[in-house]
């Protein structure tokens, strides 16, 4: 085994050998795009033989590339319930980026995760999976992120790599320019890299710590690797449960949802007292703007004439409601007469790229629907608000 490694350390920089606490670890370091990372991880793993080969997935991740029927029978209703639907978004909009980069090399998105199950299992080996839940990442993430970066980092997932020939893409990868995009990431937006690269690396750390097996491979992302070799070497313990918490609404988040209602209510009500007849005419004219771009909008997306309704009439419930949205309720009526296919989800990664296919998609469609329903409540919330206030003076 030691000759082997050895082997590894002089023909490839991406796998590096950490003993502690008499526990053997081979980081190999991947590009979720590259076809050579997929060989790397065989090779590894063939000529180690671990007794543990450790993965940066989660479950759900991992029944998805194992058992895609159960991504496909997601219950879409329940994750607009649980208000997860943007989550859920987020999440196809970064598999769509990493797989839109695989598709300029002709590779598969994630190849080397998925060699490393299937290499894992053909040599008897332990499967752990060490990454944290995806949701619980993107859902901190957005917590951190402020109102303006959200669309910014959006954009930025599609253009980052459009200014590289797709015939020098995995050079690039492979490449020490690669680690400048991740400190350029890490000057653009802290609190992004914190979430998606530190935390996720103290948790795969401790993970790893926690395993008893003597001998291990752990398959990870080239951004990964120094941290978690940092962590392992230093034996510094995290608190899962610590980085498992979503954090709280920022307070300026809060303020802004208690506040735009609070100034709605306030400013209906001074109208129903200076005169009752104004007052009815002003709360019709505000239903109206803020019902009927609600409808507009949710138009737009060529939604279903239920759906259309349900924007018009609860964008004044999402309006008055620090909690809840329009969008929520006009995506629950489309998902519930329009239901996703198991084809929807199994599609939504190519289906985002293309305006066409977003419309044809079930799933993505609900989605869509979401964003222009509470768009265009909120565009008439305002609309209302100034007349309002302007006939107050």
């Amino acid at each position: 085994m030691e000759e082997n490694y050895m082997s590894f350390e002089s023909e490839n920089k991406n796998v590096e050998k950490i003993v502690v606490s008499n526990k053997t670890y081979y980081l190999v370091g991947t590009s979720h795009i590259s076809e050579n990372s997929v060989k790397l991880v065989k090779e590894v793993i063939e000529r180690v033989q671990p007794d543990t080969v450790s993965i940066e997935l989660d479950k759900k991740r991992y029944e998805k590339y194992t058992n895609s029927n159960q991504w496909g029978n997601t219950d879409i209703i329940k994750i607009i319930k649980e208000k997860k639907l943007v989550v859920l978004i987020s999440n196809i909009v970064y598999s769509a980026y990493q797989k839109k980069l695989a598709n300029t090399k002709g590779t598969t998105q994630a190849g080397e995760l998925i060699q490393a199950i299937k290499s894992a299992k053909e040599i008897g080996a332990n499967i752990q999976l060490i990454d944290r839940d995806i949701q619980v990442t993107f859902k901190r993430m957005w917590r951190h992120l402020s109102f303006l970066e959200k669309p910014k980092l959006f954009m930025t997932f599609f253009t980052e790599f459009d200014d590289i020939e797709q015939d020098k893409l995995e050079e690039y990868l492979e490449s020490d320019s690669f680690d400048k995009v991740f400190i350029s990431l890490s000057k653009k937006y802290p609190s992004l890299y914190q979430d998606m690269i530190t935390d996720r690396d103290k948790y795969m750390s401790t993970k790893l710590k926690n395993n008893s097996s003597q001998v291990n491979v752990v398959v990870v992302g080239k951004a990964h690797m120094k941290g978690i070799k940092e962590k392992l070497e230093k034996r510094t313990e995290f608190s899962l449960d610590n980085l498992n918490e979503i954090p709280p609404k920022k307070l300026s988040t809060k303020l802004l949802e208690f506040s735009l209602p609070a100034i709605i209510i306030i400013l209906l009500v001074l109208s129903l007292v200076s005169g009752f007849e104004v007052g009815v005419s002003q709360l019709l004219k505000w239903l109206v703007w803020n019902g009927g771009l609600a409808a507009l909008f949710t138009c737009f997306a060529l939604a279903n004439p239920l759906t259309i309704l349900t924007s018009f009439i609860m964008a004044p419930v999402g309006a008055l409601s620090p909690v809840l949205s329009v969008g929520m309720f006009s995506a629950l009526m489309e998902a519930s007469i329009k239901k996703p296919t198991v084809n929807d989800f199994m599609n939504a990664q190519d289906d985002i790229s293309s305006i066409k296919s977003i419309y044809k998609n079930r799933l993505l469609k609900v989605g869509l629907i979401f964003v222009l329903a509470s768009a265009g409540g909120a565009i008439g919330n305002i609309i209302g608000g100034i007349e309002l206030f302007k006939n107050l003076i």
